[in-house]
């Protein structure tokens, strides 16, 4: 498992809607604790961030207890269900819950809130977001072929070509998770004579087969 840089910034998202319901009930002789919460989880477009949706019917959930079930929301959003990545571009919804006059807390709350969150989104194809570069490589013509196979075997796509100082230019995304192993082999093919540089760029989804292959389970 996360056998990878660590410096990566990886990242997970949800694919579908997901609801889930969870209740905490505890007798310890003393204060109980009693917490209901049911609520649903969905994915937004990318670069949304995080929204919490309040959606309970006045009286089953206290008002003062509904930021501590989204307090245990943004917990579980921390740890993603695959790599323990936080998990960005999310919608929770708090659908219904119920409390207990003398034993509900917020704590109880935030404690359903997170569980409930956690069992959601792994029921939501969850999945990894890995984090892109800018790639711009110049090589000499003779190496252009060999550039282009290899960029292709590391899942990078060319968005566009040219020419400058006599070497054939090529720009194409690839994934920052490819680029050291992709330089290597530049490098050695061309005695070192191709330029290349990567500028971080955006985040995409990583291959359902690469996920279950470095993290060892299949979203």
């Amino acid at each position: 498992m996360n056998r990878f840089d660590r410096d990566i910034l990886f990242l997970e998202t949800l694919r579908r809607s997901s609801k889930a319901r969870h209740r905490l009930k505890k007798q310890t002789g003393g204060p109980g604790h009693f917490a209901v919460v049911e609520l649903e989880v969905r994915p937004l477009a990318r670069d949304s961030g995080f929204r919490f949706v309040d959606s309970v019917v006045e009286g089953r959930i206290p008002n003062a207890f509904v930021p501590a079930v989204e307090k245990g929301a943004r917990k579980a959003l921390a740890r993603g269900p695959i790599g323990g990545f936080p998990v960005v571009d999310v919608e929770v919804e708090l659908l219904d819950g119920q409390a207990h006059k003398r034993d509900s807390h917020a704590v109880d709350f935030e404690t359903a809130g997170l569980v409930a969150v956690q069992a959601a989104m792994a029921e939501a194809q969850p999945a990894i977001l890995e984090p892109m570069g800018l790639l711009e490589l110049g090589c000499p013509v003779p190496s252009v072929g060999f550039a282009l196979g290899r960029l292709a075997a590391r899942r990078s796509s060319v968005v566009g070509t040219g020419f400058e100082a006599g070497l054939y230019v090529i720009r194409a995304m690839i994934p920052i998770l490819e680029r050291k192993a992709f330089e290597a082999e530049l490098s050695q093919a061309t005695s070192g004579t191709a330029r290349c540089s990567v500028r971080p760029s955006s985040h995409a989804v990583m291959p359902d087969a690469l996920v279950s292959t470095l993290f060892g389970r299949r979203p």
